[in-house]
């Protein structure tokens, strides 16, 4: 599910005593996760408004891990200004996650402004049926996960012969040491995976964000 995507994003790079800084304004079932569940795992979320990007760079100090958004708020529909709170991020060597369900990948592309993480529910318009449940984490690839900021990336992972997934990759895996993370350490290991069935029904209907956004742009030229 899309709430499965987002959690896993998360614990893929924050453990106990980290924190992320994410925008205030966010689905409300992101926020009792980022508000009420993370804690228990000891990682804190520091809520900010995000309609101000430096407030992200103000929040975060050395145990900050990501910085989270959506392109589009739900359901408050404030547009996030990308560039600058990637901008921001790597300034302080931290990737963006940006939940990108509201406005789809089809009409907002987060890698082209600089985001390193796309997270989204594609039960919603990807999916637009609601007969599947299917979420999505998409990595661009190239964060520089071995740079000092990620414990998680630095330590060797008993979990999976000692590797440290920020060093230990041949060069030409480096660049995925995220997502080959999130396959075999989060998902491997707790089994939140996309069932045949709903990977089946999603792939069925991919056309119609194309064709509910061409419809759109039809009635508005009419009006």
């Amino acid at each position: 599910s899309g709430m499965t995507a987002i959690f896993y994003s998360i614990i893929n790079l924050a453990s106990s005593g980290d924190n992320i800084v994410a925008a205030r304004a966010i689905y409300g079932g992101t926020f009792t996760l980022f508000n009420e569940t993370l804690p228990q795992f000891g990682i804190q979320v520091r809520f900010v408004d995000a309609e101000d990007p430096q407030h992200f760079a103000a929040a975060a100090d050395e145990n900050t891990r990501a910085f989270f958004c959506e392109t589009v708020s739900n359901p408050a529909l404030e547009v996030t200004d990308l560039e600058s709170i990637a901008n921001l991020a790597h300034e302080n060597g931290l990737p963006v996650i940006v939940d990108s369900t509201f406005s789809t990948p089809y009409l907002c592309r987060p890698f082209e402004f600089g985001c390193d993480i796309v997270v989204s529910s594609m039960t919603k318009w990807v999916g637009g049926h609601g007969a599947g449940i299917a979420g999505i984490i998409v990595d661009k690839g190239g964060f520089p996960w071995g740079a000092g900021k990620h414990p998680i990336f630095d330590k060797a992972d008993e979990s999976y012969g000692g590797m440290r997934w920020g060093h230990d990759l041949p060069e030409s895996l480096a660049p995925l040491s995220y997502i080959l993370r999130a396959r075999t350490v989060p998902l491997r290991n707790t089994g939140g995976c996309l069932s045949p069935d709903n990977a089946w029904i999603i792939t069925q209907v991919n056309y119609l964000s194309s064709t509910k956004s061409e419809n759109s742009l039809f009635y508005k030229t009419q009006l």
